[in-house]
């Protein structure tokens, strides 16, 4: 449960409702909804935050808190819900609905949250470096079946 998570790092419901400025009962309610898997309702950097933190259990408070700055700061000018109505048969939205209705592509949707930290970042570890070897491949992969090079 992602209520038993943030508390087990130390993120307070107040710090994230002060975070994404939304109550302590809206966060309360986007929890509740986290754990019963009712997604659609939940804000979407709110969702990716409880998914990113669920994704693993070394994250602490500060990764996550790091990854709410990273995360809430990139997408604020950008609308996700409308751009979704908006582009209805684009790739993006197919490839969305189904991640939301089937369970094939979960393994990767939950490689792509470990790593998405990851891809813009300068100096790597060794383990972060073997993290994204699979995703540089695809990537690669990506340029050849396209002509770029």
């Amino acid at each position: 449960m992602i209520k038993d998570r943030l508390k087990e790092i130390e993120l307070k419901i107040t710090e994230l409702s002060d975070y994404f400025q939304v109550s302590r009962p809206t966060m309360y309610k986007f929890i509740d909804a986290y754990d019963n898997g009712e997604y659609l309702i939940i804000h979407q950097p709110i969702l990716d935050l409880f998914r990113y933190i669920d994704s693993d259990s070394l994250i602490g408070k500060k990764s996550a808190i790091a990854f709410i700055i990273q995360n809430t700061v990139e997408n604020k000018s950008l609308d996700t819900q409308s751009m979704l109505k908006n582009n209805d048969n684009s790739i993006k939205n197919q490839f969305i609905e189904l991640i939301l209705t089937k369970s094939d592509f979960d393994d990767m949707v939950e490689y792509a949250l470990k790593i998405y930290p990851l891809i813009n970042k300068r100096q790597l570890s060794d383990v972060e470096i073997n993290l994204l070897k699979p995703y540089d491949n695809i990537q690669l992969l990506m340029k050849l079946n396209t002509g770029d090079k």
